[in-house]
C-alpha cells in the first residue's frame, strides 16, 4: 500500500542560504530539524517510515514573517518556489512540488501562482491564514481564490501567528501550540463570512491539522452564521466540503473525529514532517478499524485522485 505524505515542508538550499539571517526561526528550525535542509537523510527516513512520496512546500515561517519590503517579499517567493521546483525535480519519484505565495501583493500573487502552476508545473499553491492581520475574506484577496478556483488546483492553508492579541502568547509557545489553530479557525469563518466561499463554490483547500477546531465549533459557527444570515447552503456544508490532512493524527481521538466529520474521502495522509510524530500518525490510521480500501484511500487514493498523481 502506497504512502503519500499530503503536507509537509522543506528548506531549499537558495532559499536557507539567503534568508535565514532575516529571521531566528528559520535559523533555529534548520539547526534543530535537520531534514528541513538534509534531503538525502530525509529520503532515507521517508523509507524508514515507509513513505514513498511526499508534497513538499515551504516551511514555516511564512513569507511575510521575513518582514521585508513587499517588493523583497516577492522575490524570496519567487526564490523560494524555484527552489523546491528544482527539489522535486532533482527527486521525482519522491516529491511532489507546491507553491508557496504571500498574498501581500495580490496582483503578484495570481501571477506567480500561474508560474507555478502551468510554467514550474507544481500542483497548487501554499497560503496563510492571515496576511499581517488582515483576513482571507478581505475584497482584495479576490482575485487570487478567483484564480485558483479557475485553475482547479487546491489552496493549502497554513497557520501562521495571530495579531495583534497577548502578549504572553509568545510564552511557552502558546501561540504555535493553539494560538495556529485559532488562527486557522478564524481565517475560515471570515471566509464564510465574507461571502467568499459563496462566491467560489468550487474552490477546493486543503486544511491543515486535521481541519483545526471546525469538527468541535462547527454547530455554533453554523449557529451564529446562520443568524446573520440563513441561506439553504449552510456553512455546515462548506465546512464539511474541505479536504484535511492528518497531521494531528498522533492523537487517536481527534483522528477519529476529523474522519467523522469530513469523510474519510476528504481526510489525506499528511505529517507535518518533519514537525508532528510521522510513525504515530501512520500506526494510527493503520490501527482504524476501516476496510483496507478505505486505509489505502487515506494513505495514497484520496491525495492521488484530488491532484491527478
Amino acid at each position: 500500500m502506497a504512502l503519500i505524505d499530503g503536507y509537509s515542508h522543506i528548506y531549499p538550499e537558495n532559499y536557507l542560504g539567503k534568508y535565514a539571517k532575516h529571521s531566528p526561526m528559520i535559523s533555529k528550525m534548520a539547526s534543530e530539524l535537520k531534514y528541513l535542509a538534509d534531503v538525502e537523510g530525509r529520503i532515507r527516513f521517508m523509507d524508514q517510515l515507509g513513505i514513498d512520496r511526499e508534497i513538499i512546500s515551504l516551511a514555516m515561517p511564512n513569507l511575510d514573517d521575513l518582514n521585508l519590503p513587499v517588493k523583497d517579499t516577492n522575490e524570496a517567493t519567487q526564490i523560494s518556489n524555484d527552489g523546491i521546483c528544482e527539489l522535486a525535480e532533482n527527486h521525482q519519484s519522491r516529491f511532489v512540488p507546491i507553491g508557496t505565495v504571500s498574498l501581500q501583493d495580490p496582483e503578484f500573487a495570481v501571477a506567480e501562482s500561474r508560474r507555478c502552476l502551468n510554467e514550474l508545473g507544481m500542483k497548487g499553491i501554499q497560503i496563510v491564514s492571515n496576511v499581517k492581520g488582515q483576513h482571507l475574506g478581505s475584497p482584495q484577496f479576490e482575485p487570487f481564490f478567483n484564480y485558483m478556483e479557475q485553475s482547479g488546483k487546491p489552496v493549502w492553508l497554513h497557520p501562521t501567528f495571530m495579531r495583534n492579541t497577548y502578549g504572553w502568547l509568545r510564552e511557552d509557545a502558546v501561540d504555535i501550540m493553539v494560538g495556529w489553530d485559532f488562527d486557522v479557525t478564524l481565517a475560515l469563518i471570515k471566509m464564510m463570512s465574507s461571502g467568499l466561499i459563496r462566491r467560489h463554490p468550487k474552490l477546493k483547500i486543503i486544511v491543515h491539522h486535521l481541519g483545526s477546531l471546525l469538527p468541535i465549533l462547527a454547530g455554533r459557527i453554523t449557529s451564529f452564521l446562520n443568524s446573520m444570515d440563513p441561506n439553504p447552503e449552510t456553512p455546515l456544508n462548506w465546512m464539511k466540503s474541505l479536504y484535511v490532512d492528518t497531521a494531528e493524527g498522533m492523537w487517536m481521538p481527534w483522528l477519529k473525529d476529523g474522519i467523522e466529520f469530513f469523510g474519510l474521502d476528504h481526510v489525506l495522509f499528511g505529517t507535518d514532517f518533519p514537525w508532528g510524530n510521522s510513525s504515530n500518525i501512520i500506526s494510527n490510521i493503520r490501527s482504524l478499524d476501516i476496510p483496507e480500501s478505505k486505509r489505502e484511500k487515506l494513505f495514497s487514493g484520496n491525495i492521488s485522485k484530488l491532484l491527478g498523481l
